[in-house]
């Protein structure tokens, strides 16, 4: 067998693909490395914002006002409202420009012959966890439990002060149109005021 020269740019040729092929593999390799860690590590995916539990507290305050025309007392245990999702009873009070409010989870007690005041700076019923915005020149309605005279639903009107118009009567008991101050569903939304969305407050 006779040996043939390999012509010196074939070999050049050859030599170059030598050195290149594991070059290249190599480099196949790491692209389909990176194909396969870019395939396994997605972009995170973006949840829609939701407001946090912090925001949704916001809260309202009934204020109204009962005469006990009776000769018994009577106490006023319960409320309810679709308005928001707990009712609850609290007094405020304090020296200074502080202001603080205990709540009363016993009720209010009207003896016979006395009234008993829902208002501003004082007695209140507070609305906790509003379903709904409270908006001027609304209505709204509660129900009222008391220990003998029973329930009674009213109807309460967002506003400033408080509403014209005749008392209801249930038993022995008159009780004036109630009203409240507006506030919004979300305890930092905007439309309330420092009344109607206390913060810090039992």
């Amino acid at each position: 067998m006779t040996d043939r020269a390999v012509p010196g740019n074939r070999l050049a040729l050859v030599i170059v693909i030598l050195v290149a092929f594991p070059a290249f593999v190599a480099g196949g390799g790491a692209f389909a490395l990176a194909q396969d860690d870019h395939a396994h590590h997605h972009e995170p995916d973006v949840a829609a914002p939701v407001a946090s539990p912090a925001a949704t507290t916001g809260t309202g305050i009934v204020y109204l006002t009962v005469t006990n025309t009776g000769s018994a007392p009577d106490r006023l245990i319960a409320a309810e409202t679709g308005a928001a999702q707990e009712v609850s009873f609290h007094a405020s009070g304090g020296g200074g420009d502080v202001m603080q409010m205990t709540e009363q989870p016993g009720g209010f007690t009207i003896e016979p012959g006395e009234t008993l005041l829902l208002e501003p700076g004082g007695a209140h019923l507070m609305l906790k966890n509003l379903n709904h915005d409270l908006r001027p020149a609304t209505t709204f309605k509660v129900t009222l439990s008391f220990e003998v005279a029973g329930d009674i639903e009213l109807e309460v009107t967002v506003g400033g002060d408080a509403p014209e118009g005749d008392p209801s009567q249930l038993g022995e008991l008159l009780i004036d149109p109630g009203w409240s101050l507006p506030a919004p569903r979300l305890g930092d939304g905007p439309g309330g005021t420092p009344e109607a969305t206390p913060h810090g407050s039992n």
